[in-house]
């Protein structure tokens, strides 16, 4: 059993492949209005980062998966936007 990811190492990660993932994103031509979808599914799993009690249990490959789609999305729909996101979960305090 692995030991559950800090939130402040995930933001650390979340940051380095942001890019990535943005890029990644970009090349499948997605319209403004499936990134902006994208970007609100994303929220559901942005909103359990702060809960301690439930972050453990949604540190799946598809929940962060999900997670790290809707920044890259919000980062193409609103540049800076994904990177906003992440430096609000120091701001959660988890």
């Amino acid at each position: 059993m692995t030991a559950p990811l800090g939130v402040g190492a995930l933001r650390v990660h979340l940051e380095a492949i942001l890019p990535l993932a943005v890029a990644d994103l970009r090349r499948h031509g997605h319209t403004p209005d499936e990134l902006t979808a994208m970007a609100a599914r994303c929220g559901k799993e942005f909103s359990h980062l702060g809960d301690a009690v439930q972050w453990p249990m949604r540190a799946s490959g598809r929940a962060l998966g999900a997670l790290l789609t809707g920044l890259a999305a919000a980062e193409l729909v609103d540049p800076g936007a994904g990177h906003q996101m992440i430096a609000l979960l120091d701001r959660r305090g988890a």
